[in-house]
Parts: C-alpha cells; structure tokens; sequence
C-alpha cells in the first residue's frame, strides 16, 4: 500500500504546495521580474529558487520534464515546466506537474492575446492532460505581470 492508498497525498501536496509559495514569494520579493519578460525567462527565474526551497522536500525536482499519454508513446504529449517525482516503499512513482502561464489583459495596440493563448491554450492542455498525465494531481501558476488578478477577464478567455 502507498502513501495515496493510505490517504497521505493531501499532506504532500500541501508540502509541494508552500514550496511553491515560498519559491514564488521569494522571487515577487526580489522584484526581478519585468513587465515584458516571458514565460521561460521568468521560470528560468524561479527555478533556482524552486531548487533552493525542494532540498528538503523529499521530491525530485525535474525543469522541463516530459509527459507521455501512455507508457509506450513515442512522443512525449507535453512539456510541464516543473515536476516533482517520488516513488513510494513499493517502487511505484508518482508525479506532480506545474505548468506556468502569463496571465494578463490584451495589450493596448499588440496582436498577441495572452488571455486568449496562454490561458485557453494553456489551461486546457493541461486540463486534459497533455500537460499533467496524473491529474488530479498537479498545479497552474499564472504569472501577473500587470494589473490586478482579479480583474483579468480569465472568463472571457474560455467563451472567446
């Protein structure tokens, strides 16, 4: 039997979980982060914080990872842009995948609609697990560059 069996999993989470938080604190802290950056020069930002803040966590901590639909696949069906993997006392792995997005309203005058892309786009990638083959097990972070969060029409994005 193993950890998720025993109803343990709530607990991990919660652990993966304020890593995160306190990865992300740390980097909303250090105020490096600019209103033009995109998504890989932020996580690239974030990633040795992630490292810094998982030492003691237990997990592996892959960037990058790779997620296949099936064992067999050829091709990977995604790229989450944080794993973290533990294997349990019987040897079996479990993996839990973030997947980050720029979330922000459509610039004044630009073509590219984050909203639109990266939220529709993104979140049902990962919704349907392209991006997170072990769901419901796995997180989004959405990187604010501007505005208030609660004003992003977040919404609108999926009747659009």
């Amino acid at each position: 039997m193993n950890f998720k069996n025993l109803g343990l999993w709530e607990a991990e989470e919660e652990r993966i979980n304020k890593c995160l938080i306190d990865a992300l604190t740390e980097l909303i802290n250090q105020a490096a982060v600019l209103p033009d950056d995109n998504e890989t020069k932020i996580s690239g930002q974030l990633r040795p914080l992630l490292i810094k803040h998982s030492k003691n966590l237990g997990w592996t901590l892959h960037c990058e990872a790779s997620v296949f639909l099936n064992e067999v696949d050829e091709e990977p069906s995604g790229y989450p842009d944080v794993q973290f993997s533990l294997r349990d006392s019987n040897g079996d792995q479990f993996d839990y995948d973030v997947e980050c997005k720029i979330v922000r309203n459509k610039r004044v005058g630009k073509k590219w609609d984050y909203c639109k892309y990266y939220v529709t786009g993104g979140v049902m990638r990962f919704f349907k697990n392209l991006y997170s083959q072990n769901l419901p097990l796995g997180a989004m972070i959405g990187y604010v560059q501007e505005g208030i969060p609660s004003m992003i029409p977040v919404e609108m994005c999926y009747l659009g």
